[in-house]
């Protein structure tokens, strides 16, 4: 109560980092640095808190949403069902798999009452990769990274390498 000029940084930085957030997905990194201002001067904002881990996800910084996500739904558990799916993508960066899956099947329960088919099928395909992942954590593989040469392999990282059609 006695910190009037901290308190009013913050509400001018909410109101920054709303204001990038508002405009969708390709903005949220930019809102993560006014909403970090702002969580500093009230950590126990339930919606703030919220949207940084949103932010977060979209972000290089991906870790930092666990933390987050968990104090928004502890301090809102009706926040919003959101939180369980974006709970669920921070525990999967994890692999932590039986809270991702935990959380991915509360929030698949709002997507089937949603009747979204496109989030429908996104939930279950991320549950299912949690499935996966566990399982290959627990049996893993042994692979072997062969160099093919100059005529394939440069200096540089080959991701995702497709031999066209005609070779």
């Amino acid at each position: 109560k006695e910190d009037k000029d901290g308190f009013k940084l913050a509400k001018d930085n909410l109101k920054i980092g709303d204001d990038f957030y508002n405009q969708g997905p390709g903005f949220y990194r930019s809102a993560i640095e006014p909403f970090e201002a702002a969580q500093k001067f009230n950590p126990n904002n339930a919606e703030l808190n919220f949207k940084l881990g949103e932010c977060y996800l979209s972000s290089t910084t991906k870790k930092k949403a666990k933390d987050v996500l968990e104090s928004a739904l502890r301090l809102d558990p009706l926040i919003d069902s959101r939180v369980h799916y974006f709970l669920g993508q921070a525990y999967h960066l994890e692999m932590n798999w039986d809270k991702a899956i935990a959380e991915f099947s509360i929030f698949q329960k709002t997507a089937m009452s949603n009747n979204d088919p496109y989030l429908i099928q996104d939930v279950r395909m991320r549950i299912n990769q949690c499935y996966n992942g566990r399982d290959l954590i627990k049996n893993p593989i042994r692979v072997f990274i062969d160099n093919l040469g100059g005529t394939v392999n440069t200096e540089f990282n080959e991701y995702g390498a497709v031999i066209s059609a005609d070779e």
